[in-house]
């Protein structure tokens, strides 16, 4: 039950906070205008890879509606900064653990974030392909919050390097950058070359992006792709839990 609560907190305070709609639209806006132009090109040449134009700009809006959801809130960045400063306590004494308290926290977002999104991915796709995949879509309302809770995980594991090593955020950062790759944010990832497209479908990255895209386009398994995503979200969290627990043994013994 805590944990239903500090999802529904989440969901609630997402559409209290200044800029938490203006701040994606934007972007969205921006990155819509970059890959329809970037694949525009394509309605004179047929199809790619068996991508008609139609269904590539599909896929690439889509692709950055789910990147958007699929965000991180901002917590590792501040269990990090908190761990080189010091300045755990808060979290330690919470009655209820950090990791699952942050894991609910960031369902909670992605469902605000999918609740408004919803609309404009169904517009994306009757504006591409001229009709609204309705399994597809509801699809999404199982696997984006699922792919969060994967991405706060990852995320998580890489930020409590900090425990072991000074400015180990860069790793998240670093994470970021890559994932635009890797979840086939920018490019499908089956228009990479058979051998780095099976490399990249095995990666956790492709089941927090491109995946969900494909299932939402009628074109992938929904039943495969959470059963692949509660064993990615089983196996993060038990390493993630394993690394914080030896970091906060490691943290009090120098005082913390």
């Amino acid at each position: 039950m805590t944990g239903l609560k500090i999802a529904q907190y989440a969901f609630l305070s997402w559409f209290r906070v200044r800029g938490g709609v203006i701040g994606p639209s934007v972007f969205l806006a921006i990155m819509f205008t970059v890959e329809g132009s970037f694949w525009s090109h394509l309605s004179d040449q047929g199809t790619l890879r068996g991508y008609s134009s139609a269904e590539i700009l599909a896929y690439a809006f889509i692709s950055l509606v789910v990147s958007q959801v699929v965000a991180c809130t901002g917590e590792p960045d501040s269990a990090s900064q908190k761990i080189e400063a010091g300045q755990l306590d808060p979290l330690l004494i919470r009655p209820y653990g950090f990791l699952p308290q942050m894991f609910c926290h960031q369902i909670g977002i992605s469902l605000a974030r999918l609740l408004w999104l919803v609309p404009l991915v169904a517009l994306i796709e009757f504006a591409c392909l001229g009709e609204v995949r309705w399994p597809g879509l509801f699809s999404l309302l199982f696997t984006l919050p699922l792919g969060a809770g994967m991405n706060f995980l990852i995320n998580q594991i890489l930020a409590t390097g900090t425990f072991y090593f000074q400015d180990s955020y860069f790793l998240v950062v670093f994470k970021e950058t890559l994932f635009w790759i890797a979840s086939g944010a920018l490019i499908p990832l089956d228009l990479f070359p058979k051998s780095v497209a099976t490399g990249l479908s095995l990666l956790p990255a492709a089941y927090i992006g491109f995946f969900p895209v494909k299932v939402a386009l009628g074109q992938a398994s929904f039943s495969y792709l959470v059963a692949a995503q509660l064993l990615y979200v089983m196996v993060l969290a038990a390493i993630a839990s394993l690394i914080w627990s030896l970091g906060i043994r490691r943290y009090q013994a120098y005082g913390g």
